[in-house]
């Protein structure tokens, strides 16, 4: 019998996904009540790939192995918007890792006039 667990995406896998695509993947569940994905066994795969190419166009597709995740095929664009959003995330820099093109954006910028009374709460009391 399969657990409740196994029929569901896996939260490991879940952890590679960004903010967006996991807040999507999890609209998606509460809209079709089951995972969002055609989950198939790696053999099943290999053995029908032009079957599943044409299905990678409509959703993504689980790849499984011995009963666990062990990828996902998708469509160009659906890999596209991933690449897109991976992008768009933000990056936390030791400042020994920090790149001289972000260190130099950081010392050029201006703080916004409005926010000048911010600065007061910096001083320290005479």
């Amino acid at each position: 019998m399969m657990s409740r667990r196994s029929a569901c995406a896996p939260d490991y896998a879940l952890k590679s996904l960004t903010v967006a695509l996991k807040f999507r993947n999890l609209l998606l569940f509460r809209i079709l009540g089951k995972s969002a994905m055609v989950a198939i066994t790696a053999t099943e795969f290999a053995k029908n790939f032009g079957r599943y190419k044409e299905a990678a166009q409509r959703e993504p597709i689980a790849i499984t192995s011995y009963g666990r995740t062990s990828g996902y095929f998708v469509s160009a664009q659906e890999y596209a918007e991933l690449q897109r959003l991976r992008a768009l995330e933000r990056r936390a820099y030791r400042l020994s890792e920090l790149p001289a093109e972000v260190a130099d954006a950081i010392e050029v910028s201006k703080m916004n006039p409005a926010h000048d009374h911010l600065n007061d709460l910096l001083k320290e009391p005479k």
